[in-house]
């Protein structure tokens, strides 16, 4: 019977046709969630989930199977799925990973909607896919549709749907569009989990953050780097003159240019040095320039404990604090010469240091978050006295209870221990502020 049911689901499918295309379309989704162990809802959904995924524009299938009510399926599973406001984010990170991890990638958002709308559910026997794999498509769908027919079959994936849409609307959320980004760096259950976590805390974080904020006043400004020109322009072109490189020729010059091979006015005039050319304004562009250095100590290990009051462990809470606060600082000072170094000392915190890497990737990307491990606090005591004698400089010290190194500068302290969600909330604000 659960060989006829797993078969039949992929019929319930609610976009693109009722054809054996389905099975194409699912077969390398089910071996890829065989290979990782991961829960899957029904096949119908899977197809679903790979159509949302690969086309930006589907349309929901009305038609009607005779002994199934698949409106609330629509109403509460797909119809939610397609109108998603993070869909579109979803199908670009999908569209950039290869066409062997675009297979993972529909697995896991198929396991997680599976957690999400039935997390008590029943699980398909990795014994049932390998037999349903085994037969070629159109046998595999042909077995589907034959096993609709079965009055029992109708039944069992009836009860199925109704656990689909007991518990609420499905969704995607920005969590997943991460997940699905750096899906290749996530190789294990373990950190796929960690960084949705993180995530969906910082979410909860940039939620109480004020959107706007009035930046303290600070002094330091410096000349913007030559290869920072492009992004940073100053004035335009301030004069004309008879010399220049051809990008500067004044247009209107074309005008004495004539077809043939013969000598032109053009030609005479740019032997005599007679063309005009604009003469670029080449005054420096200056920022207001600020250095962050946040230091980690090493006894955030112990961090990594659950408190029975809170639904994450203060390490995945403190991560999230600290995306949702740089998140909003570089968005306040995107205009400065920003610097955010986060330094975790010594060893053991070497798999926060992948989390932060891949949930500040843009950041990173653009140069104005670091992560630089230290072996030691003196270390950060040495580039806090380096930064400061240049630019204004803030310093943030997390640890879980052990006291700041001595500093040139007195450093915003966060103790991480038995703190509850306000607590962490307040401490988010007051961070954010201090930072400003």
């Amino acid at each position: 019977m659960k060989d006829e049911v797993l078969a039949a689901g992929l019929c319930i499918a609610r976009l693109g046709p009722p054809t054996e295309e389905r099975v194409a379309r699912t077969r390398p989704v089910v071996a890829a969630a065989l290979e990782r162990s991961l829960r899957l809802p029904p096949l119908g959904l899977i197809a679903d989930v790979a159509s949302l995924l690969a086309s930006l524009s589907p349309s929901l299938s009305r038609t009607e199977i005779p002994g199934l009510d698949l409106r609330r399926y629509d109403d509460r599973v797909v119809g939610p799925l397609i109108t998603h406001r993070s869909r579109p984010s979803l199908c670009d990170a999908y569209a950039s990973l290869p066409e062997r991890w675009q297979h993972v990638a529909v697995a896991v958002l198929a396991e997680g909607l599976c957690d999400e709308l039935e997390p008590d559910g029943p699980w398909w026997r990795p014994a049932e896919l390998r037999r349903w794999l085994a037969r070629p498509a159109a046998e595999a769908w042909d077995f589907g549709v034959a096993s609709l027919m079965q009055a029992s079959v109708r039944t069992s994936l009836s009860e199925r749907i109704t656990t689909l849409t007991r518990r609420g609307t499905a969704g995607w959320s920005p969590s997943d569009v991460y997940l699905v980004r750096h899906l290749p760096s996530l190789a294990t259950r373990a950190q796929r989990l960690a960084v949705r976590q993180v995530v969906e805390v910082a979410e909860v974080f940039d939620h109480e953050l004020p959107r706007t904020v009035r930046p303290r006043s600070r002094s330091g400004w410096v000349s913007t780097h030559l290869e920072e020109e492009d992004r940073y322009p100053t004035g335009g072109f301030s004069a004309l003159t008879n010399s220049g490189s051809p990008e500067n020729l004044v247009i209107s010059e074309l005008v004495y240019m004539e077809d043939g091979d013969d000598l032109d006015l053009f030609d005479v005039r740019f032997t005599e040095g007679e063309l005009l050319y604009y003469t670029r304004d080449e005054s420096a562009h200056t920022r207001d320039r600020r250095v962050i250095h946040v230091g980690l100590a090493s006894d955030l290990v112990g961090a990594r404990v659950k408190d029975p009051s809170l639904p994450w462990q203060r390490m995945v809470l403190l991560l999230g604090l600290i995306q949702a606060v740089v998140g909003r600082i570089v968005a306040w000072l995107g205009g400065l010469d920003l610097h955010i170094f986060l330094h975790p000392i010594g060893p053991g915190l070497e798999e926060e240091v992948r989390l932060l890497s891949l949930v500040l990737a843009a950041p990173i990307e653009a140069g104005v978050v670091r992560i630089s491990t230290l072996d030691a606090p003196r270390e950060l005591v040495e580039r806090v006295a380096q930064s400061a004698t240049r630019s204004p400089t803030d310093v943030v010290w997390i640890s879980s209870g052990g006291d700041a190194p001595e500093l040139e500068l007195e450093p915003w302290v966060l103790s991480v221990g038995e703190m509850s969600l306000p607590d962490w909330l307040a401490a988010a604000n007051a961070l954010a502020h201090h930072l400003s």
